[in-house]
């Protein structure tokens, strides 16, 4: 069965390079334009790994951490934050918020993948 990413970030041109990227090495990829729908959709698809940008309208990618990461359904998803914010306190913020993993942009797909497949990798030893 294809491991479930879900991609939240309001940059279509991003959503729609991972979405096609992702579906191409055998994921099942959804993708939520802002932090309220990202929400909304980790509850109902519980996505493997959530991609997760920074800088989103109607809730913040920090915020949907913090969501994500207080509900008991959704505190094994990884967490991969993919943003062009790279100052040491963001960084630092999202791990102490429960990120697993922090990408800048631009990024190469085939270091995004290896840091996807790793968690997949974390996500079963963990069950």
């Amino acid at each position: 069965m294809a491991k479930k990413v879900l991609v939240a970030d309001d940059d279509q041109n991003i959503s729609d390079l991972l979405k096609i990227a992702l579906e191409g090495y055998g994921y099942d990829v959804t993708i939520a334009r802002d932090g309220a729908q990202a929400i909304k959709k980790a509850i109902e698809i519980k996505p493997d790994v959530l991609i997760l940008d920074i800088m989103m309208p109607k809730a913040d990618g920090c915020e949907v951490l913090k969501v994500v990461k207080s509900m008991p359904d959704l505190q094994k998803v990884g967490i991969i934050m993919l943003t062009s914010k790279n100052l040491i306190k963001d960084i630092e913020t999202t791990f102490s918020l429960g990120a697993d993993n922090y990408v800048t942009k631009p990024f190469q797909i085939d270091r995004l993948v290896a840091k996807i497949e790793k968690l997949c990798g974390e996500k079963n030893k963990k069950l």
